[in-house]
């Protein structure tokens, strides 16, 4: 009865260390497809700067603004949100124009060993990211918000961007289409994929019709075989 109840309290304790390390408590941090679904936008940023050092501001290591530039837009998880977002950051996607993005900071108290979201200046990053300020005027640079506050943003490799594709694939109402030299791996299509299905199980000359055919050769062969051991033992 111990051993169970121990197992039972270690067990609740693994559980709710893995919720604190979930991004704003939907995703983990290593789960890209499930922050690219969940993040209002998923944008391409170079981090330019901080306010860490700057005079007359309260920022600290754990709770600090970081000011990017935006490359590249790639989805939003709010289909009905795309035409509204669109314009608000066509002005700054490849401009070079300062965004601030709120909400870094290491290590965060959400997060579980001692996980954080660390602004790096002079690097660039998949961000996964939401509006605070400048929606409702086409005019305003929005300021956007950390929403994987246990990680910040991820390297853009070649995994991490065919999720990105795959995802822009399956749902094309929540393609934000944003800059330049933004294109994304090539995915086979659908169609290519099923022709490719058919054709290694159709026959005519594919390696299962190759198959049988050498398999009704081995027979005939038997047969004949077999008729001219009778046919000699009858003479």
């Amino acid at each position: 009865m111990m051993s169970a109840r121990v197992a039972f309290f270690t067990l609740l304790a693994l559980c709710c260390s893995a919720q604190t390390a979930f991004a704003q408590g939907t995703c983990l941090p290593t789960d890209t497809a499930c922050l690219v679904r969940s993040a209002q936008l998923t944008v391409l940023a170079t981090i330019t700067g901080t306010n860490l050092n700057e005079t007359g501001t309260a920022a600290n290591s754990t709770n600090y603004n970081a000011t990017v530039t935006l490359q590249c837009g790639y989805y939003s998880s709010d289909a009905a949100a795309v035409a509204l977002l669109k314009p608000r950051l066509n002005s700054a996607v490849g401009t070079n124009v300062p965004v601030t993005v709120t909400g870094w900071g290491k290590p965060n108290p959400r997060c579980a060993n001692n996980l954080g979201a660390e602004a790096i200046v002079g690097t660039t990053k998949v961000l996964f990211v939401y509006v605070t300020v400048g929606t409702d005027a086409a005019s305003i640079v929005p300021t956007l918000a950390v929403f994987d506050i246990c990680q910040g943003g991820v390297d853009p490799t070649t995994q991490v961007l065919t999720t990105i594709a795959q995802l822009q694939q399956q749902n094309p109402a929540n393609v934000i289409n944003l800059g330049t030299n933004c294109t994304l791996p090539a995915l086979p299509s659908t169609t290519t994929a099923r022709t490719t299905a058919t054709s290694t199980v159709s026959p005519g000359g594919s390696a299962t019709g190759g198959a049988t055919a050498s398999i009704r050769n081995s027979m005939a062969v038997v047969l004949l075989g077999s008729v001219a051991v009778l046919f000699a033992m009858f003479t």
